[in-house]
C-alpha cells in the first residue's frame, strides 16, 4: 500500500532529491540534479546517453536526454530519492496525473498552485490527490496569499 502523500517545500525538495521531468515541446527528458551531485551519479547518466545541457559545462546542474530514454535506468542512475516532478496543479488533479509516466519506479512532486508548496507522492494513479490537493490550495490562500497592493 502506497503511503500518505507527504508536504515538501520546493526548496527543500531542490535541495535534498533529483528532479526528473518531461520536456515534450524539446522532445527531452530533463534531469535537475542535486547540488554536489556525485560523480558516480553524473557517471551513470553519461553512460545512458544524458549529456549537460549546455554542453561545454561539464558540472551543469541541468542534464537532457531524449524522451525515449528508459525511465527505470535513469531512477536507477539517479537513486531512490530521485522525484519525477509533474509540475504545477491549479485546479484538475487527475489532467496533471494524466502526464505522469507509467513506466517511473520512484516516487512523484506535484506543485500546488503556483506556490512553493510541493506534495510527495507514490502511485500516480491515486484518486484521493484532489481532495488534498484543493485543501492545500485553500490552505494557502488562507494562510499565505496577499493580494497586490498598488
Amino acid at each position: 500500500m502506497a503511503s500518505a502523500p507527504r508536504h515538501l517545500p520546493y526548496a527543500e525538495a531542490r535541495q535534498h532529491h533529483a528532479l526528473v521531468r518531461r520536456e515534450t515541446a524539446r522532445g527531452l527528458v530533463a534531469v535537475l540534479l542535486r547540488p554536489g551531485e556525485p560523480a558516480t551519479t553524473i557517471d551513470a547518466l553519461r553512460a545512458i546517453g544524458f549529456r549537460p545541457e549546455f554542453p561545454t559545462d561539464l558540472t551543469a546542474s541541468t542534464w537532457v536526454g531524449d524522451l525515449g530514454h528508459d525511465l527505470a535506468r535513469l531512477h536507477d542512475a539517479l537513486g531512490p530519492d530521485s522525484l519525477f516532478d509533474l509540475g504545477p496543479v491549479f485546479h484538475d488533479v487527475s489532467d496533471t496525473l494524466a502526464r505522469a509516466p507509467e513506466r517511473w519506479p520512484g516516487r512523484f512532486v506535484l506543485h500546488v498552485g503556483g506556490t512553493q508548496r510541493c506534495l510527495v507522492f507514490e502511485d500516480a494513479g491515486r484518486r484521493d490527490l484532489e481532495p488534498i490537493v484543493q485543501r492545500e490550495i485553500a490552505d494557502y490562500f488562507v494562510r499565505e496569499w496577499t493580494p497586490a497592493t498598488e
